[in-house]
Parts: C-alpha cells; structure tokens; sequence
C-alpha cells in the first residue's frame, strides 16, 4: 500500500513537473519584450481639453497672493488610456499642470514655449515571433511659463495613446498617474518639475505581464524617461 501511494505522489509530481515545463514553453506566451524611442511624425497635436480653464474670463493675477515657490499638481491625477485591448476615447483631453499655490489658470502665465512631445513604441512578441501587442504612446507636455520672469511652469502635461495591435486571445490595460509636483528650481526663481507613470499590463490564460515606463518633465523644457 505505501509502495502504491509514492507511485502515485511521483507521478503526479511528475506530471505537475511536466506542466509547469509546458507552460514555460507555450508558444502563445510572450518572449521578448522591446521598448524604443520612435520618430514623432505628427508633431504636437491640438488637445481638446478638459475643464479648459483658458476659455473663461480671468481678472488677471495678482502676484501679491501667489506662493510662486510652493508647485502644486492640478488637473487630472489618474486615467485610463486602454481598456481591454482598445485605446480610451476622451472626447476631452485629460492633462495635469504644474503651477504655483494660487494661481487660477495655467493662461494666466506668460512666456509659454511651443508644446514638445515624444513617442515610445513597445512590442510584446510571442513563441511564434508574432506580435501579440504593439502599443505606441506619446507624452505632451508645454512649459516656460511665468510671469515678469519669474519662474517657469508646466501646463497640459498628458500621455495618450497614439497606436495600438492586440493579437486575438491576448489582453492589454493601461493607465496614467501623476506624482505631486516639485520645486527644482529655489525661492526666488522656482521651476517646475512633474513625473507621470504610464502602466500596462498584457495577459494570456496562463500570465500576466505588468510592466512601468517613467517620464519626468521639468519646466525649463527638458524631460527624461526610464522604465
């Protein structure tokens, strides 16, 4: 009897043992992953955004109520840019800006710089050398703006998608967060800096995959990226 239970224990063992193995070789499943700086073809896009705080009437500022030093985050802080393998139509654009305690409206600044964007393309392949997800996404940002040379601020800070091929049977979600805002800068000449996370995942019936990309924007124009 006890003979007949370890044959048992080691084949189940044994074929727990093959499964796993299988798995690991399931030629649906993904293989390599490659993430790339691409050449942003369109440019900088219109946006239409949301809570447009730039179509209202402003009194103008007054710089005596403004903590120019103190950066607060305004705007969206999380939103989805794919839902279940399809990209996320906002009918308005969601953004984030970076201004000083106190000021109303990101319009209300002066010295604004041409919007910069940048495109990153990440390809998921499987067994096959199929690719099961090509996923394009694209941050917009503008910056520069201050006022009477004082500081420089970031306004309609977002990342969207700009492509996206999910293969039948796989799934892919991904979402934006943004990080409070910081002061680089000092006191008395302040500069924005703001980090958005761009996260994704990809799933099979047998994984998931979740996987980050970084961007940090700051308000003199420069930005960097890092998974």
């Amino acid at each position: 009897m006890l003979r007949y239970l370890m044959f048992i224990t080691l084949a189940f063992g044994g074929w727990q043992a093959f499964a796993d193995q299988k798995e690991s070789l399931w030629p649906w499943d993904i293989q390599s992953v490659e993430l790339q700086k691409i050449e942003d073809v369109d440019g900088p896009q219109t946006l239409v955004l949301k809570n447009d705080c730039s179509q209202l009437n402003s009194s103008g500022v007054l710089i005596d109520g403004i903590a120019w030093d103190q950066i607060l985050s305004i705007g969206e802080k999380v939103w989805e840019i794919v839902q279940a393998g399809k990209p996320v139509v906002h009918i308005e654009t969601p953004v984030a800006h970076a201004l000083p305690r106190g000021l109303e409206c990101w319009s209300d600044l002066e010295h604004w710089q041409a919007a910069r964007t940048q495109t990153y393309e990440v390809i998921y392949k499987n067994g096959f050398g199929m690719e099961a997800v090509k996923f394009r996404f694209r941050l917009h940002y503008t910056y520069g703006g201050g006022k009477a040379e004082l500081g420089k601020y970031l306004a309609n800070v977002t990342v969207l998608p700009a492509e996206l091929n999910v293969l039948w049977g796989y799934n892919f979600d991904a979402k934006v967060e943004v990080q409070p805002a910081i002061n680089m800068g000092s006191s008395k000449d302040p500069m924005a800096g703001l980090e958005l996370n761009v996260h994704w995942t990809v799933k099979t019936v047998v994984k998931e995959s979740i996987n980050s990309f970084h961007f940090f924007v700051q308000g003199d124009g420069v930005s960097r990226s890092s998974q």
